[in-house]
C-alpha cells in the first residue's frame, strides 16, 4: 500500500493564476459537487510554478516506471553474461534507479535482487 494518493494527477491554473495538483477518486459533496484531493497547488509569481506543478503531477507515473525500470534491470543482470565493464555500470545505473525510488518511498525493501553472477571473464 503505497502512502501517497495514487495517480493519475493533474495540473490545473485558474484565472488568477494560482496553479494546483489534484489527484486520487473523485469525491462528490453533499450538494453534488464532484472534486479530486489537492496534492498540491498555490498562488505565486514564479514563472516555474506551472512547470513545477507539471512534474509534481507525473510523480506517480513517474515511480512506477522506475520500479519496472528497475525490475527489468534487474531481470537482464539475472540473465545475461556480460563484461565486467558494462556490468559494473549497468549495477551503478540500478542503484540510481533504486535510490531514486527510496527517495518516493522511503520504507520500500528492494523486491528486486542481483546474483553474485551475471559478469564475463571478458
Amino acid at each position: 500500500m503505497s502512502s501517497f494518493t495514487p495517480g493519475p494527477w493533474s495540473v490545473n491554473q485558474n484565472a488568477y493564476g494560482a496553479v494546483f495538483v489534484h489527484g486520487g477518486e473523485t469525491l462528490t459533496t453533499s450538494v453534488g459537487t464532484e472534486y479530486k484531493e489537492l496534492i498540491a497547488g498555490g498562488n505565486s509569481h514564479n514563472t516555474l510554478t506551472l512547470d513545477n506543478a507539471r512534474l509534481i503531477a507525473a510523480a506517480p507515473d513517474l515511480l512506477e516506471a522506475l520500479k519496472r525500470q528497475a525490475d527489468n534491470m534487474a531481470f537482464v543482470l539475472n540473465h545475461m553474461t556480460m563484461p565486467d565493464s558494462h556490468y559494473e555500470r549497468f549495477m551503478e545505473e540500478l542503484e540510481l534507479v533504486r535510490a531514486a525510488i527510496s527517495k518516493a518511498e522511503p520504507a520500500r525493501q528492494s523486491a528486486t535482487t542481483v546474483p553474485q553472477g551475471g559478469k564475463s571473464d571478458e
